[in-house]
């Protein structure tokens, strides 16, 4: 039986500079940390290693940064339309606040903030904008409406 997402995963260039968008930028906060730790019997990748990072969420549930220091591959050049393609959305309290912090980081947006329509219950009234990370995998901002309205 399925008992729901246990974590994201994303595979980076840099775990440092991708720290530096995640935690520094987003507010994501380091549960744990490890450095060039044996992965092949994990991955399946002969001589994998990785440092990892694995951030906390707010509600419990962890994004991990993997960086391989051995048995890495190579830059994926992938949209967000093409099959295959994940993006990981993130929930914010103010989305316009956050956006002004990442562009006056020379993050990339690739729209402004829109607020969705005819989207269904769960997300008529949200705010959401695609956005990029360090190594161009697609970020979603969600900010959800008010319960106030």
């Amino acid at each position: 039986m399925i008992g729901g997402l246990h974590h994201v995963g994303i595979t980076v260039s840099d775990l440092d500079r991708s720290l530096a968008f995640y935690r520094d930028l987003l507010g994501l906060h380091i549960e744990a940390r490890a450095v060039d730790v044996p992965a092949e019997d994990v991955t399946g990748i002969p001589g994998a290693r990785c440092s990892i990072a694995d951030l906390d969420l707010p509600d419990g549930r962890l994004l991990e940064l993997i960086q391989y220091t051995a048995g890495g591959g190579e830059r994926l050049a992938q949209r967000t339309s093409d099959p295959g393609a994940c993006h990981v959305a993130i929930s914010v309290d103010d989305i316009d606040a956050t956006c002004e912090r990442l562009e006056r980081a020379g993050v990339t947006l690739r729209s402004q903030p829109v607020t969705l329509t005819d989207s269904g219950p769960r997300w008529d009234g949200s705010r959401v904008v695609y956005t990029v990370d360090p190594d161009g995998v697609t970020v979603e901002l969600v900010q959800l409406p008010s319960a106030d309205g």
